[in-house]
């Protein structure tokens, strides 16, 4: 259930570098979701669906489509 949008999508790409780096951030907290790009808050998600996790796996993903560059660096994680 969408309660609130935090930008058109025009506003949101305007927010990302499509041809050079970004920061990326995800937060989690239980089923707390944030996702901060280039520090704008993109998306804020409370998952009810899926009883919580005390741990998991870290991945990352890119979508499949045209030949592309994806590149990673200076990654973190850090447990509050």
């Amino acid at each position: 259930e969408v309660t609130k949008q935090l930008g058109t999508p025009a506003e949101m790409m305007e927010k990302i570098d499509m041809y050079g780096w970004n920061t990326f951030r995800l937060y989690v907290n239980g089923n707390r979701y944030e996702l901060w790009i280039n520090g704008v808050l993109m998306a804020a998600v409370t998952d009810e669906s899926l009883p919580q996790q005390p741990e998991g796996v870290l991945g990352f993903q890119m979508h499949q489509g045209p030949p592309m560059v994806i590149q990673f660096r200076n990654v973190f994680l850090k447990n509050e």
